[in-house]
């Protein structure tokens, strides 16, 4: 038999048992999805008992209904007990993609859940976590049927991949929670009158509890500061002679650099920004072809935009958290005498900021 005979022969064996590998492949996958309950969403509130658990799941015995699971518990470590002892099947939580934490638990503390859910091995560290405003299980129950297309965590994952809200993951959440310097943010959420899930804010914690929520036209500020991926829009008010309006600027890039200075009077720390983008929505008044216009506009929104900067640099201070890692970068500049708890309590506050901003207008939002 030739060689090509011998592959001939070979051929039609091969592509049998590589067709029967994929059967049984997609047998046993369809096996471990039909015979758990693979939980994506969690909700967590406070109870009279304790906590209670809101889980949802896909359950695809059903076409993939969106079905919801519910326990309460003394204990923060016992909930997964308590769907369990009420489930058929086996509740895994190894597909965790969003995990939500009522407003009120987040003010006493997320310690608990950082210890015994988020601390898993089985955990992912790209599963989102975030802050309620309400009842996790009254917004869970209004996911129940729907399709896991329309989940939240797709939402938030959306607005973190286009740049609307900070990088937001429990990698980070971890890494800002056992940092020195630096306090850990998660998005706000919140069920509108609608019925909708949509993201309201940014909820800044201290240690673990949550000490202050930023609006969510605050929060393409807080990016700006960050130095991360600056993509959105600002108002701003404009004026020439007589005329009063509002242009909006729509940020497409930008970078950051910060410095830190000291002298007799204390310790300052001064941004410089760089933004590009583009205005949209401007009153008919202002002629983006004239030089005179595009100068006069830039400066009125460098103005308020350094001043909107400067209030929310002063907020964070106010309210006694660092979700910028200020402490750790005056940290970096010191050698062996820098304390955290020293740091907060006496240098933070006398802290000086200054924000130098530069606009870069790429080109108008309006063909003329």
């Amino acid at each position: 038999m030739t060689n090509i005979n011998r592959w001939r022969h070979w051929i039609p064996c091969a592509v049998t048992l590589v067709l029967v590998i994929l059967v049984l492949t997609g047998c046993s996958s369809q096996r471990i999805v039909d015979h758990n309950y693979i939980l994506t969403v969690l909700g967590l509130d406070k109870s009279d008992t304790g906590y209670k658990e809101t889980g949802l799941y896909s359950d695809y015995n059903l076409g993939g209904r969106t079905m919801l699971l519910q326990g309460k518990a003394a204990k923060p470590s016992l909930l997964m007990d308590e769907l369990n002892n009420q489930s058929s099947l086996p509740v895994m939580i190894t597909k965790l993609k969003l995990l939500i934490i009522n407003k009120q638990l987040a003010e006493e503390g997320l310690a608990p859940f950082i210890e015994s859910i988020c601390r898993d091995p089985l955990i992912s560290h790209y599963l989102i976590v975030a802050v309620s405003d309400g009842s996790t299980s009254t917004m869970l129950q209004s996911l129940k049927d729907v399709k896991s297309e329309s989940l939240p965590y797709h939402t938030v994952e959306q607005n973190i991949h286009s740049g609307q809200i900070p990088d937001s993951n429990l990698h980070n959440l971890l890494y800002d929670y056992y940092g020195e310097g630096r306090d850990p943010s998660v998005p706000y959420l919140k069920l509108n009158p609608n019925g909708k899930i949509e993201i309201t804010g940014h909820a800044i914690l201290k240690d673990d509890r949550l000490k202050l929520t930023i609006q969510r036209e605050e929060i393409l500020l807080y990016k700006i500061l960050q130095g991360h991926l600056v993509r959105g829009n600002v108002p701003f008010a404009i004026t020439k002679g007589q005329n009063e309006g509002t242009a909006v600027f729509n940020s497409l890039s930008g970078k950051k650099s910060r410095m830190l200075s000291k002298s007799s009077l204390g310790s300052k720390i001064t941004y410089n920004l760089t933004l590009n983008g583009m205005v949209k929505d401007y009153p008919k008044w202002i002629k983006l072809k004239k030089s005179g216009d595009v100068e006069l506009l830039t400066l009125q929104l460098e103005k308020q935009l350094r001043s909107k900067l400067l209030a929310l640099l002063d907020k964070f201070v106010q309210n006694k958290v660092d979700p910028l890692g200020i402490g750790d970068f005056v940290r970096a500049h010191h050698r062996k005498d820098w304390q955290e708890q020293r740091f907060y309590e006496v240098e933070y506050p006398s802290l000086v900021f200054d924000v130098h901003v530069k606009i870069h207008l790429i080109k108008s939002g309006i063909v003329e």
